[in-house]
C-alpha cells in the first residue's frame, strides 16, 4: 500500500468508518463474544434472582450485599495474579490456554448450582459462587488482552465494545430465562435457570481452534498490508515480570484514575441490582417473575451504545465520552426515586443502558493503552482488581440504610442510597476531567 493511501486509512475524523479488517478477527470476536455473554448471564442471574434468594433464606441487606462482595472481592482477587500468569505465559495465541481454563472451570462449577442436592443451602450455594467468581476473574481480564491483541490499535475501542456487548445481551439472556423459569416452575425451582451454563462449551471450542499461532501471523501481515497498526504491546523484557510489573503499573497515573471510575461505577451498577429489583418488588408491588424482566431493561439500550461510544472513542477521545457517561449516569440515579409507573421503570433504564455498559471498554482500552510493552492483562486486571473490591465494598457500606429507615418495605433507605449512587457518578466524572491523559490514537491526532 502506498504512503498516501496509508495516511488516508489513518485519517481521524468525526464520524467513524467501519473497521476493515480481517475475517479472522471477527471470529475471534464472535466466539469470545459468545463465552462472554454466557459468563455475563452467570453473573447476572444471581442479582436478577436477588429476591427469589433473599426470601427463600430469609436474607436480611447486610449479610445479601456481604454475600454480593464477598463473590465480587474474589472475583478481584484472583484477576490480578491470573492476569499476571496469562502475560508471563505470552501474548497472541497463548492467551487461550489461561482464558480457556479460567471459563472452563467457572462454567463447570456454575452447572453444579442448578443441582438443589448440591446448592441446598445457602453456605453449599455461597462455596459454590465463589468458586464460579475466582474463574470469573481471570477470565475477564485476559479477554480484554485477548481482543486488544486481535484487533489493529486503530479500531482497539470499537473492538472492545463490540467485544463487551456481550455483557447486556448475557444480562437480557438472564432476565429472560429467570422470568420464563420462575412463571413454568416457579420460584421454589428458580435453580433452573443454572442448567444453561452448558451453552459456554461450544463457542469456547471454535475460539480455541480458531486462536492459533498461525492465525495471529496471517492477521498481522493483513494489517501491514492495509496500513493498519498491529498492536504495540508485544512480549515484555526477560525478568521484567510479578510484582514489580505490578507496582509499575500501578504508579501510572491513567491506570490510577481509571481504577478509580471503574470501581466506582461497577459499584454504582451493584447498588443498582442489589436494591433497585427488591424496591420494584416491596414498594411498587411486582412479582418476582416481573421484576426479573424489568430489571434487565437497561440492556435494550446497554446493548448498542456499549459499541457505538467506545467506537466514537477511538475518534473523539476516550477522556470526553467518559467525563459524559458519568454525568449522564449520575443524572440517571437521580431519577430512580420517581420510578411510580411500569412506563417510568422502562425509560430511566433505557436512559442508563445509553452508558451503563460503554463505559467498562473505554476504561479497559485506556488501561491497556497505557500499559508497559507486553503488560496489557496486568494494566487492565487492577482498575478489574480495584473495581470488584469496590464493587462489593459500596452495596455493603450503605446497606444499614435499609435498616436503619425500617427495612426492605420501607421506601426512605432505597431513596437515600439512589442519591448516593448519584454522587458517586458526579466523582467519576470529576476524577475523568481533570485526573487522566487521552490515549486513544486517532484521537491524538
Amino acid at each position: 500500500m502506498s504512503n498516501e493511501k496509508v495516511m488516508e486509512a489513518k485519517k481521524p475524523g468525526i464520524w467513524p468508518s467501519w473497521p476493515r479488517v480481517p475475517a479472522w478477527c471477527w471470529g475471534i470476536t464472535i466466539f469470545n463474544w459468545l463465552v462472554w455473554l454466557f459468563g455475563a448471564f452467570d453473573w447476572t442471574v444471581v442479582l436478577v434472582l436477588g429476591p427469589v434468594i433473599i426470601d427463600e433464606w430469609s436474607l436480611s441487606a447486610p449479610t445479601w450485599t456481604l454475600m454480593l462482595a464477598f463473590f465480587y472481592w474474589v472475583r478481584g482477587a484472583f484477576a490480578v495474579p491470573g492476569a499476571a500468569i496469562s502475560d508471563k505465559i505470552g501474548s497472541g495465541y497463548k492467551r487461550r490456554y489461561t482464558w480457556g481454563i479460567a471459563a472452563v472451570t467457572y462454567s463447570f462449577l456454575s452447572l453444579l448450582t442448578a443441582f438443589k442436592s448440591i446448592s441446598l443451602t445457602i453456605m453449599r450455594f455461597f462455596w459454590l459462587r465463589l468458586g464460579v467468581q475466582a474463574g470469573g476473574g481471570v477470565e475477564e481480564t485476559v479477554r480484554v488482552a485477548v481482543i486488544s491483541e486481535a484487533w489493529p490499535d486503530e479500531h482497539r475501542g470499537f473492538a472492545l465494545g463490540l467485544s463487551h456487548t456481550g455483557f447486556p445481551v448475557g444480562s437480557l439472556f438472564a432476565g429472560l430465562v429467570a422470568s420464563w423459569v420462575l412463571m413454568i416452575y416457579g420460584s421454589v425451582n428458580w435453580r433452573y435457570v443454572f442448567f444453561f451454563t452448558l451453552l459456554t462449551f461450544p463457542p469456547f471450542i471454535v475460539y480455541y481452534l480458531l486462536s492459533s499461532k498461525k492465525g495471529y501471523e496471517k492477521a498481522y501481515a493483513e494489517f501491514d498490508r492495509r496500513g493498519l497498526t498491529k498492536p504495540s504491546f508485544g512480549e515484555m523484557e526477560k525478568g521484567e515480570r510479578g510484582i514489580s510489573l505490578v507496582l509499575r503499573t500501578l504508579k501510572i497515573r491513567n491506570v490510577q484514575s481509571i481504577a478509580i471510575n471503574h470501581s466506582i461505577f461497577l459499584g454504582v451498577w451493584t447498588m443498582f441490582m442489589s436494591y433497585f429489583p427488591k424496591y420494584l418488588v416491596e414498594i411498587r408491588g411486582f412479582n418476582f417473575a416481573q421484576v426479573a424482566r424489568l430489571v434487565v431493561v437497561w440492556t435494550l439500550t446497554g446493548a448498542l451504545f456499549q459499541f457505538l461510544l467506545p467506537w466514537w472513542s477511538d475518534r473523539l477521545g476516550r477522556k470526553r465520552i467518559l467525563t459524559f457517561a458519568a454525568l449522564w449516569m449520575g443524572l440517571v440515579m437521580l431519577c430512580l426515586p420517581f420510578t411510580t409507573t411500569l412506563l417510568l421503570v422502562i425509560l430511566v433504564q433505557v436512559a442508563y443502558g445509553f452508558v451503563l455498559n460503554a463505559v467498562y471498554p473505554m476504561l479497559y482500552g485506556m488501561a491497556a493503552e497505557s500499559s508497559e510493552k507486553g503488560a496489557v492483562a496486568t494494566a487492565v486486571s487492577i482498575p478489574a482488581f480495584c473495581s470488584l473490591v469496590f464493587g462489593g465494598l459500596l452495596p455493603l457500606l450503605v446497606s444499614p440504610l435499609i435498616g436503619i429507615f425500617g427495612g426492605w418495605g420501607v421506601a426512605r433507605g432505597y431513596i437515600w442510597i439512589f442519591y448516593i449512587m448519584a454522587a458517586l457518578c458526579f466523582i467519576a466524572a470529576a476524577v475523568q476531567h481533570w485526573r487522566t491523559t487521552e490515549t486513544a490514537i486517532l484521537a491524538k491526532k
